[in-house]
């Protein structure tokens, strides 16, 4: 199994991070699909859907404008952060090196 995110750009899907075979475990799969938002290369985006080609697992994520305070909390891979409205909301934390 694989994990890719893409963002849309001009009505186009880019890549924007992609996880190869057999670097993702399929239990961490089905935790970044789960998460509503995701921190990746310091970028925060937003979660619109999720997608399955075969063993090809595919989010498409909106980049948020909005710069909310990210703090880090229990591991790399989770984030806390407080949203512009002031909630508080958990996401994925993707380090910046590329699997």
């Amino acid at each position: 199994m694989s994990l890719a995110y893409y963002v849309e750009d001009q009505n186009e899907f880019k890549s924007i991070y992609q996880y190869s075979r057999f670097a993702i475990d399929p239990e961490e799969i089905i935790a970044h699909q789960l998460c509503e938002f995701h921190i990746i290369e310091g970028h925060l985006y937003e979660l619109r859907s999720n997608e399955m080609d075969g063993e090809y697992d595919q989010l498409i994520v909106d980049h948020v404008e909005a710069s909310p305070v990210i703090q880090r909390t229990v591991s790399i891979r989770r984030t806390r952060f407080i949203s512009s409205s002031g909630a508080s909301r958990q996401a994925v934390h993707i380090p910046s090196s590329r699997q």
